[in-house]
Parts: structure tokens; sequence; C-alpha cells
């Protein structure tokens, strides 16, 4: 059983301290503990504090305990800023709350708060993807370049590319993958292998097989695509593996057309 008997560390640092080691650990209830002792030793609880606890039981998937902390702070006459509002995103993303997502990007501006590029939208788009709102994720990342915030963070395309994936929107995958390229932006294994399973879901396999193979030859993804080709269309009638000597190890098509490339 963890023991969560505080150490003898008055100071309200030693508490966040505490408090972020266990969010690392997902014990979302000792971090709660933790904060409650330091609220009651100390007659101000900085933003700081605030955030690191709401993160925390973001990251034990406590939505709504997060949620209300955050709203606690209004309580206790603190502004939440960017930081703290996009821990409260970030918790809902975790938890699959989307609606709840968008609710606290919302307010942000109303709050004179403007979403931070890489934790509030990308913390966004996710949560729109998990909950399977891929037209919502589009939006965001639209929305992204009308306030003049480049969408130039790789995380919130791969986010994009994700939620896709989910709402089996393939075309829209690869058209996200292109605007990356084009932006001269890096494609991780993560934006491949989000685009290899949303051409698998609308029976793309030659459209899959360009991804697995552009992939591949990014000498520190071809372990893992290799990896992920395994898993993915092991056995389809459609693919004809070559792994021969002094050739590629990635499938092609059987019959190979030209592809406009993603």
């Amino acid at each position: 059983m963890l023991d969560i008997r505080l150490r003898s560390r008055p100071g309200a640092t030693s508490f966040e301290a505490d408090i972020k080691s266990y969010a690392r650990t997902r014990h979302w209830s000792a971090a709660l503990h933790s904060f409650q002792e330091s609220s009651k030793l100390h007659s101000h609880v900085s933003e700081s504090l605030y955030t690191s606890i709401i993160s925390a039981q973001g990251k034990g998937r406590q939505w709504q305990r997060a949620l209300a902390l955050l709203s606690e702070m209004w309580s206790a006459k603190l502004e939440p800023n960017v930081i703290s509002y996009s821990a409260g995103i970030s918790a809902c993303e975790q938890s699959g709350q989307w609606l709840q997502a968008l609710a606290l990007l919302g307010d942000m501006p109303e709050a004179k708060l403007e979403p931070d590029v890489f934790f509030s939208y990308s913390a966004g788009i996710s949560a729109c993807g998990k909950g399977e709102q891929w037209q919502r994720a589009l939006a965001l990342l639209s929305q992204m370049g009308e306030a003049k915030l480049e969408p130039n963070v790789i995380f919130s395309y791969n986010a994009g590319i994700s939620a896709c994936e989910k709402g089996e929107q393939w075309e829209r995958a690869l058209a996200l993958l292109r605007e990356m390229r084009e932006a001269k932006l890096e494609r991780s294994i993560i934006s491949y292998s989000a685009g290899i399973s949303a051409c698998e879901k609308g029976e793309q396999w030659q459209r899959a097989l360009e991804l697995f193979d552009r992939c591949g030859r990014r000498s520190s993804s071809a372990p893992s695509c290799l990896s992920f080709r395994a898993e993915r269309v092991r056995g389809s009638p459609n693919l004809l593996p070559s792994c021969l000597p002094g050739q590629s190890c990635f499938p092609r098509p059987m019959h190979s057309r030209q592809l406009q490339h993603p």
C-alpha cells in the first residue's frame, strides 16, 4: 500500500514536489491528500500548486475533480492562467470528455487568455479524436490558423491524423500528412502509423503500403515500421511481402499503380 504520510517539509514548494511525484506515478489520491494538507498549513495556495494538482487528477483520469479544482481557483481569488486551463483540458482529454475539453477552450478567450498551440489546442484535438469527433478536431486545426496560431507543432497534426483515423477518414488523414510535408514538418512514426491505420480501415491497401515504404526509408523509424507492419497487415490477400536478400523488407502491392504521395 502506498504510504501517503507527508515528510516533515512544511514549505509549499515541497508539497508541490510531492504532488508532481505522485502525478508521475498516477497516484491521484495521494496527490490530493498532499494538496489538502498544504491548504491547511498555508493560507495562500499558489496558482502553480493548483495547476500541479489539476494535472495530477487528470493523469489519474479524475476529470471531474480536475475541473472542480479549476473552478475552485476563482473562489480562492486566483486567476487560472493558460497552463491551468491547459491542464484542465488535458484532464478531459485523458478521460475522453471532448465536450468538456471544448467548453474549456471556449472559456479561455472570455478569461482573456490565448490558448496555447501545443498544450491547449493539441489536447482539445486529441480529445475530439478519442470521442470520434473528427470534424471538430479538424475545425480546431483550422481555428488555429484563423487565430494566426500556425499549427506548426507536430503533435497537433498527429492528433488530427489520429482523429481522422478513428473516424475512418483516410482521405483527410492523407491530406494532413501532405500538409506536414509541404510545411516541411518531420513526420514521425506516430504520424505514419495513424495514416496507415486510416488507410487500413478504408481498405486502401496500396496507399497503406506507400506509407509503409516511406516510413521505412527513415532509418530511425524502420524498426518501428516493420513491427507495425507485422501487426497490421499480416495475412492480407492484397499484399505480397518481399523480404528476399537484397530486396526491401517492406510489403508491396501485388498490382502496383502510381499514387499521389501523401
